[in-house]
């Protein structure tokens, strides 16, 4: 299993078929849920074990250089001690959109994400400079990034990221101090509450 962006979907789809995939991608088949999964140095990592990025690790690099290092949620800026606006990364996408990833708070930000929706793993946002927005509206920009078989073409989930390009958020409960934009405020994976575990572990 491995993150697509849907351009590397496609072409890995024409690749393994040598037909386009469909235009509608919900008609591609589904996988189960692996229970072994291959990491980018070449290790068999076991699905069901708890993820390091539930143990106590430092911030992430601001500019997204380094090594992927967890940051575990806490309450309010609870255990990290950070503010909800801090950084944590940003990327730009193929628009050139500047997308802020912040540490958040209960309702938007990683601090949402990870604790809601069960997604702690960087490598999905890294995946935002190879594409585009699916769907834009006003300040809203939407991506899907697909965790697929390259091998089949099988699809065994979709993330769907939604982010926040102004200093506020549309209720205007939440402005930045900085200045920047609001940025990433949720991720999930579609139809579920909590991405399955094995999300975490993909490191490409």
């Amino acid at each position: 299993m491995t993150f697509m962006t849907e351009e590397e979907y496609r072409s890995t789809y024409l690749k393994v078929h040598g037909t386009e995939a469909p235009s509608d991608l919900s008609e591609v088949p589904t996988s189960p849920v692996p229970q072994v999964v291959q990491n980018t140095a070449g290790e068999l990592i076991d699905t069901t074990q708890k993820s390091v990025a539930d143990q106590a690790g430092a911030v992430a690099s601001e500019d997204g250089s380094g090594p992927q290092r967890a940051v575990i949620p806490g309450g309010g800026g609870g255990g990290s001690g950070l503010p909800w606006w801090s950084v944590l990364y940003s990327y730009s996408d193929l628009k050139r959109n500047k997308v802020f990833i912040r540490y958040g708070n209960s309702a938007l930000g990683y601090h949402h994400f990870a604790s809601k929706h069960n997604l702690r793993n960087r490598v999905v946002f890294e995946h935002l400079m190879a594409t585009k927005p699916t769907d834009a509206a006003g300040a809203r920009l939407e991506y899907t990034i697909y965790v697929a078989d390259p091998s089949n073409g099988n699809i065994a989930e979709k993330i769907f990221i939604v982010s926040q390009q102004a200093t506020r958020t549309d209720d205007n409960k939440w402005k930045t101090p900085d200045g920047g934009y609001i940025g990433v405020i949720t991720a999930y994976c579609k139809g579920k509450t909590k991405c399955p575990e094995f999300v975490n572990k993909l490191r490409r």
